[in-house]
């Protein structure tokens, strides 16, 4: 075996070491009956914040009266996006992140006072990117779920920014990490944005969306919609990002 293959090997061990010492640290929170923190947006510096952590920028994609994808039960993605990324969030903090929601509400982000006729979906997504690149050493990740006319398609997808390595490398692994430990018929392969996703081709910093699931596969729906499930596709994000930030730092 090579030394980098070696060094791989180790540096891998010692991440999956910490992320099962994370594990422990939450089971004991909720075991003990303690709420996991779910703080709003913030200006400074985390409690507890990890030297040299870059700050997350987590995106719930949609809200207000852009619904996103309906799925196959009547279940909105953007209700799905913020569940999920409250769960995540609370992971990351948990394990000293600094974390910023671009939104802690049901609304996009726009000013219905100065909002143009029309222009309302790309204000909100332009004041979601301002937010991401006015922090100089962050990764941002955006949660969706996906729709297709069939009901057969199924299985996490994640899209990255073409314009920093670290975004591939980034979406290497969430890829990776979903196929091992939750989806083990998922084959999907990371997919750059190549002019079609906003929030990636505008990015100042490495950026991925991760497409959770399809809303309109009846068994996929059913578990997206499913707390423990929500959970477990949470942890599963969290860990793969815990990697690329103990890997990058």
């Amino acid at each position: 075996m090579s030394k980098s293959r070696i060094y791989s090997f180790i540096g891998r061990y010692v991440t999956a070491c910490v992320a099962f010492l994370l594990c422990l640290v939450i089971i004991y929170h909720v075991m003990s009956g303690l709420d996991l923190p779910h703080d709003t947006i913030v200006s400074g510096k985390a409690d507890g914040q990890v030297q040299n952590y870059p700050t997350v920028i987590l995106d719930a994609g949609h809200g207000g009266e852009d619904c996103g994808a309906v799925g196959i039960s009547g279940v909105y993605e953007k209700d799905l996006n913020m569940r999920i990324t409250a769960c995540l969030a609370s992971y990351l903090r948990l394990a000293g992140c600094r974390v910023v929601l671009t939104r802690t509400e049901d609304r996009l982000l726009y000013d219905p006072a100065t909002v143009q006729k029309g222009h309302k979906k790309m204000e909100d997504l332009a004041n979601r990117s301002a937010i991401a690149a006015s922090y100089d050493h962050s990764v941002m990740v955006s949660i969706h779920m996906n729709s297709f006319p069939s009901e057969s398609v199924h299985g996490l997808q994640v899209w990255y920014s073409g314009k920093s390595d670290n975004s591939k490398r980034l979406a290497a692994m969430i890829q990776d990490d979903i196929k091992e430990y939750l989806q083990a018929d998922n084959h999907r392969k990371p997919k750059e944005s190549a002019g079609n996703i906003y929030l990636l081709d505008y990015a100042e910093h490495p950026a991925v969306l991760v497409e959770c699931g399809f809303v309109t596969n009846v068994a996929e729906c059913a578990k997206l919609s499913d707390e423990a499930y929500q959970k477990e596709l949470s942890f599963v994000l969290f860990c793969a990002m815990m990697e690329y930030i103990n890997e990058t730092v």
